[in-house]
């Protein structure tokens, strides 16, 4: 009788062993998400501050007759960084930044992203040069 008390206090204990194990197990994962959470919301606050300050520079770009200046400007250097920091992490927000701010048909625009990797197609590269050709053609006629 001892004998089977003491074997099923033995299972008790392996079974509360397992339980306390997997509890940990729980909160440690609880603890990981909670971090995770945390860091995107970061993330997603910085994203937020840098958009304000990047709608701020193509602004800037938009209403400059300077762009060689702009180039040289921390202007410059905040738009690079922004999409430097967020194309890891969203590659697809990059991708639709460089391609709103190419779009305003800016030549000193394309500069700043050479070094950012292309998703699209080589034939785009040709359209960008197209873009400085019709910039230089419209000036020109002015």
């Amino acid at each position: 009788m001892r004998e089977e008390r003491d074997s099923a206090l033995s299972k008790k204990d392996k079974a509360v062993g397992k339980y306390n194990s997997a509890l940990a197990d729980l909160e440690g994962t609880k603890t990981s998400l909670n971090e995770h959470v945390l860091e995107k919301e970061a993330l997603a606050l910085r994203l937020s501050e840098a958009e304000k300050s990047v709608v701020a520079a193509v602004e800037t770009f938009k209403n400059s007759d300077d762009y060689q200046e702009l180039l040289k400007d921390n202007t410059a250097t905040l738009i690079r960084g922004f999409c430097h920091d967020v194309s890891s992490d969203f590659p697809g927000i990059a991708s639709n930044f460089k391609r709103y701010v190419t779009n305003l048909g800016e030549k000193f625009v394309t500069e700043l992203f050479d070094d950012l990797p292309e998703e699209q197609d080589e034939g785009d590269e040709e359209d960008e040069d197209d873009v400085g050709s019709d910039q230089e053609q419209n000036e020109g006629g002015d």
